[in-house]
This record gives C-alpha cells, sequence and structure tokens, in this order.
C-alpha cells in the first residue's frame, strides 16, 4: 500500500474514532456551563490559599451553647460583581471539591464535581447539607469561587460519616455556577 492511501486511512480511521467518541458523550441533558477556575477545582481545595487574600471568619452559635468559626478566602470575583447574591431561600448549582483538613500534612480530597462528572445543586434552606456550607454560600454570586474552610462542629460532627472520620475539619472549594 503507497504512503498517501495509508495516511488517508489513518486519518480516516482516527476521525471516525474522534466523531464515535463525541456522539457517545452526547445526551439529552443540557451542556454544563464552563468553568469560570483556570486550575482544578480539586486542586484549589488541596492548596492553601494564598496569604495575600482577604480570610473572612463567620462565627456562629451551636445548639449547645458553644461557638464555632469558620473561614473562607475569595479565589476568584463573580463574573458579574452586580448580579443578585445567593441567600438562605435559594437553590444553588455549584461545582465543588470536599477534602478532610490534615493540618501540616494538607487537604486530602473525598469527593468532587470532577470525580462525579456534574454539578451539585442543593437548597440553602436544606438541613441535610451541612452547616458550614449553607452558612458559607449565602452572599457568593455567579462565577464566584471561594475556599471554604469548615470546622467539624459545623461538618459531621464527633460520629463522623461514611469515609469522614469524627471530629474532622473539612476544606471545600466552591465556584458558584448559578442560583434558582
Amino acid at each position: 500500500m503507497n504512503a498517501p492511501r495509508l495516511t488517508r486511512r489513518i486519518a480516516s480511521a482516527c476521525l471516525t474514532v474522534a466523531l464515535s467518541a463525541t456522539l457517545i458523550a452526547c445526551n439529552d441533558e443540557p451542556a454544563e456551563p464552563e468553568s469560570t477556575t483556570p486550575l482544578s477545582i480539586e486542586t484549589l481545595a488541596a492548596a492553601p490559599p494564598p496569604e495575600d487574600l482577604e480570610r473572612t471568619t463567620i462565627a456562629l452559635s451551636l445548639d449547645n451553647g458553644e461557638s464555632a468559626e469558620l473561614a473562607y478566602v475569595v479565589l476568584a470575583p463573580p463574573t458579574d460583581p452586580a448580579s443578585t447574591p445567593a441567600t438562605t431561600d435559594h437553590t444553588v448549582t455549584v461545582r465543588f471539591a470536599a477534602g478532610l483538613d490534615l493540618g501540616a500534612r494538607g487537604v486530602d480530597v473525598y469527593d468532587s464535581t470532577e470525580q462525579r462528572n456534574r454539578t451539585f445543586s442543593f437548597s440553602l434552606a436544606d438541613p441535610g447539607v451541612i452547616r458550614g456550607l449553607r452558612e458559607a454560600i449565602p452572599g457568593m454570586r455567579p462565577g464566584e469561587l471561594r475556599r471554604i474552610e469548615i470546622p467539624w462542629r459545623l461538618a459531621y460532627g464527633e460520629n463522623g460519616r461514611g469515609e469522614i472520620p469524627p471530629a474532622t475539619d473539612l476544606v471545600f472549594a466552591v465556584e458558584l455556577v448559578s442560583i434558582d
């Protein structure tokens, strides 16, 4: 077989594979909006935030009379600063990465929308969502990205849950995609 014919057959085979992969990837679900985050959200959760960014803390009262403090850093501003911020009565769609805070050893990411290959939607009033997220997301606008440090008392508590050990602080990177 001569070289030009072989090259055309290889190119044709490559095009067939590429089109097949594209068709397999297509489905009836609407396409996810592109992330405004240039880095992996898992990387952003695992890496310490730059020291020059302002750290916001929120002190919250617990049912037992004690208090706990969560903190966040804005890693990326909203795409439209004039857009309406999320409030506790909204349902939000986010990209996220969640990790166990291992102190000096860093963050061990255990779940993310990258792993799930889809965004995550939930009501900010849903008591099934950990309190730390329900308290840290209001005020965010679409496109905004926060790295949120959640103490165990505002996460899964002294009992833990599944692969999350008891009394474990969590770190989330959350990009707000939309507000409903």
